[in-house]
């Protein structure tokens, strides 16, 4: 063989080598992908949605019983403020009494809480403008006071009941989709 037939024959072998390689590597490739392309579940926001409303609902049965703790705690603490202003009034009613040697005189007892009333009532006047103004400027003060400790769980249930109204409407309209 000639020297040009030669190197043509190897031109020939190089060029099916590297075709053989290409294709070699094409296919193991092509067999990697499939192996890498493994069918995942299709994933059904439907589920989740719900799976995360359970989670939500879950968290607000542990708070609620803390929440309703502290609700309680408030009740009482008013109960007790407002029998605290009860005593106060029959020990004022009692002092004057005493002062006037246990004689009762109608007339009497009821200027002397008219008075206190009086009293609530223009102070209620001046700083808040009315009694139900300043009563609530009062206890939501209590309120604040008693919460401040325990705010956490108050912010918390409100986002969590927030959440669970977005996810309630969000499953509701996907149902609503697939119909």
């Amino acid at each position: 063989m000639s020297k040009k037939s030669r190197d043509i024959v190897n031109f020939i072998i190089i060029v099916v080598a590297i075709l053989l390689i290409i294709i070699t590597v094409g296919i193991l490739y092509s067999e990697y992908k499939k192996k890498d392309e493994i069918e995942e579940p299709e994933i059904d926001p439907l589920a989740d949605l719900e799976k995360e409303l359970e989670e939500v609902n879950s968290q607000i049965n542990e708070l609620e019983p803390q929440r309703e703790k502290l609700e309680g705690r408030e009740k009482k603490f008013f109960l007790g403020a407002r029998i605290l202003v009860g005593l106060m009034f029959i020990c004022g009613n009692i002092f004057y009494l005493c002062y006037y040697d246990w004689k009762f005189n109608l007339g009497n007892q009821l200027n002397i809480n008219s008075a206190a009333l009086l009293l609530y009532g223009f102070t209620a006047y001046i700083l808040y403008g009315s009694i139900g103004k300043f009563t609530e400027s009062i206890k939501s003060s209590v309120i604040n006071y008693l919460r401040r400790k325990h705010i956490h769980i108050w912010e918390e249930l409100k986002r969590l009941k927030r959440r669970r109204v977005e996810l309630i409407q969000k499953i509701n309209d996907l149902k609503n989709d697939k119909k």
